[in-house]
C-alpha cells in the first residue's frame, strides 16, 4: 500500500508486472506458491523477442517448417518461429507444434486478427496447456500494442486481481504512517488538488485553526521558513504550497 502511494499510476503496473515476473523466474517460490515458473529462455525472448534467436538459431527457418498463412503478417510469424524453435532449442517443449496449429486452424486465424484477443481464450486448448506469461509472449509476438494488457493478465492469473487495483487515496491514514521530523510530499498531476482533504483532516484532528498555507515564489522563503519553525516549535501543521 506504501509503495502505491509513491508511485505514479501508469507506474503501477508495471511494478505490479515486474514483482510477479521476479516471483516467476524463482523456482522456490513458484514451488511454494503451485505456480509454473518463468525459464531464462521465456524471459529472454520477452525482452529481445526474435533478437534472442540470434547466436541459437539459423537465420532460415527449419527444412521442414511450416509455410506462413497470407494473412499473418511476416514479422509476427517470424517472430512465433523463432519462439518455438527457441523453447525447443533449450530442451523446453511448451511450444511444440505451435506454428503448425496457426497455420492449419481456422480459429488460430480468427483469435489472431481480433481487437480484443487479450480477453480471449488461446484456441485448439493452448490456453490450458500455456501459463498467463506464455500467453503473453504469443499474443505479444502478434500484436506489442496489447502488452500492458496483457500483463494484467498476468498479474491477476499469478497473483490474483488484489495487485492490480490501485487503493483509493486516503490521506488520514497517509497521516498515521508519518511520523514527525518526515514531511508529506504531494507530488500532484494536472488538476489534482489535495487541499480539501487536508482542511478535513485538520478539523477532524482539531487542527482547523493550527493548519498554515504558504504559496512558494519570489521572497517567500523567509516566510516559509518561520512558519517551519513554528510548527517545529508548537506542532502546528505548515502547507508549502
Amino acid at each position: 500500500l506504501n509503495i502505491c502511494r509513491g508511485l505514479f499510476e501508469d507506474h503501477k503496473l508495471l511494478f505490479s508486472f515486474l514483482v510477479t515476473a521476479q516471483i516467476l523466474k524463482n523456482h522456490i517460490h513458484c514451488a511454494f506458491l503451485g505456480k509454473r515458473p518463468i525459464s531464462p529462455t521465456e524471459w529472454l525472448f520477452f525482452l529481445r523477442s526474435q533478437e534472442a534467436g540470434k547466436g541459437v538459431l539459423d537465420n532460415a527457418p527449419e527444412e521442414d517448417g511450416v509455410q506462413r498463412p497470407d494473412w499473418l503478417p511476416q514479422a509476427a510469424w517470424s517472430k512465433l518461429d523463432v519462439l518455438e524453435r527457441l523453447a525447443e532449442a533449450n530442451g523446453e517443449d511448451s511450444f511444440r507444434s505451435l506454428c503448425r496449429d496457426i497455420a492449419a486452424d481456422g480459429d488460430w486465424k480468427e483469435f489472431l486478427t481480433c481487437d480484443d484477443m487479450h480477453a480471449k481464450s488461446l484456441p485448439t486448448g493452448w490456453a490450458k496447456r500455456l501459463s498467463a506469461f506464455q500467453q503473453l509472449l504469443i499474443i505479444k509476438s502478434v500484436r506489442e500494442n496489447f502488452l500492458p494488457l496483457l500483463a494484467r493478465n498476468v498479474v491477476v492469473s499469478e497473483l490474483g486481481r488484489l495487485y492490480i487495483e490501485s487503493p483509493p487515496f486516503n490521506l488520514a491514514a497517509c497521516f498515521r504512517d508519518s511520523i514527525n521530523i518526515t514531511p508529506l510530499i504531494f507530488v500532484l498531476s494536472a488538476g489534482a488538488d489535495p487541499t480539501e482533504s487536508l482542511l478535513s483532516l485538520a478539523a477532524e484532528m482539531g487542527y482547523a485553526d493550527r493548519l498554515h498555507f504558504i504559496s512558494l515564489g519570489q521572497g517567500q522563503g523567509p516566510k516559509a521558513e518561520n512558519l517551519i519553525k513554528l510548527g517545529w516549535d508548537t506542532g502546528d501543521w505548515v502547507c508549502l504550497q
